[in-house]
């Protein structure tokens, strides 16, 4: 071993280091967003909710709909009149609010959720049901299709209005969203603003019927589908607006205890998935 050390030293080589490669550090893309430590601020701000495409979150409730298609079993046209249409235009009403602060429907297009599950729940459970039973055959024969489509269309508006009625919904300048004038949507492009706040109002689930939703529901629902149920009956658009607004003349009606107890079920459903999923998520704030 000496006699290699002292022939090291004349020769005047010098042992070979073995490189060693540097361990590569991954920046996580939150990180990366934070552009340096004063962006980061407390208490934390409200991100608030990002304005969707309608058309989007018609798409992301496409097994709800696949399974309304064919429980429908109509052509692709009245298809697109008597049900897409009023969907696709709750979806622009509402767009991605949710539907309490943090109870039932309360994730980011919760509310949107709630409408299409309670109207194709209703119209599913309307299937069999007699309408019309103490009238003759013709009448029931004109009026029993007309008697299901309100009770999909009931089943889409019913859980809104009692949501909108327990929050407030502003974009970053503190201008207020006002229900009875335009779609939320509309009303975000109008302002050009990408992300909108919610305040709420009450922090207990107020999802079901309310007088608001008699400000927009015929909207909604659409004048060809208005106008094919006033053709059966001028009742049928009366009985429509009654169940959405809570109204107590409605409630001997065979679609209103439909739609209630549907709108039950699936709230029910709503609350056994909700803590599995998400446990207490809170969207908005408040005040």
């Amino acid at each position: 071993m000496l006699q290699w050390f002292f022939r090291l030293i004349r020769t005047g080589s010098t042992p070979v280091a073995v490189s060693r490669p540097t361990p590569q550090v991954t920046v996580a893309p939150e990180a990366r967003r934070t552009a340096n430590v004063s962006s980061v601020v407390y208490p934390p701000r409200d991100p608030g909710l990002p304005v969707q495409e309608p058309s989007t979150l018609v798409s992301d409730q496409s097994e709800l709909l696949d399974m309304l298609r064919l429980h429908a079993a109509a052509s692709p046209a009245l298809f697109q009149t008597r049900f897409e249409g009023p969907i696709a235009r709750v979806a622009s009403y509402i767009n991605l609010l949710p539907g309490s602060s943090t109870a039932s429907f309360s994730g980011a297009g919760g509310l949107f959720r709630a409408a299409v599950e309670t109207a194709f729940s209703t119209f599913r459970a309307s299937d069999g049901r007699i309408f019309t039973g103490s009238l003759g055959v013709e009448d029931r024969h004109r009026l029993e299709a007309r008697w299901r489509y309100v009770c999909f269309a009931a089943g889409l508006l019913y859980p809104i209005g009692g949501a909108l009625s327990s929050m407030s919904v502003v974009d970053a300048n503190g201008r207020k969203w006002s229900t009875e004038l335009e779609s939320l949507t509309d009303f975000a492009r109008l302002n050009q603003v990408t992300n909108l706040f919610v305040s709420w109002l009450s922090e207990e689930s107020q999802l079901g019927p309310s007088t608001i939703t008699g400000t927009f529901a015929l909207g909604i629902v659409g004048r060809e589908n208005i106008e094919w149920l006033n053709e059966g009956s001028p009742l049928l658009v009366q009985a429509l607006v009654n169940i959405v607004t809570g109204s107590p003349t409605s409630k001997d009606l065979i679609a209103t205890a439909l739609v209630k107890d549907m709108w039950l079920a699936v709230n029910a459903r709503e609350m056994a998935r909700r803590h599995q999923n998400y446990g207490k998520l809170t969207i908005g704030s408040n005040i």
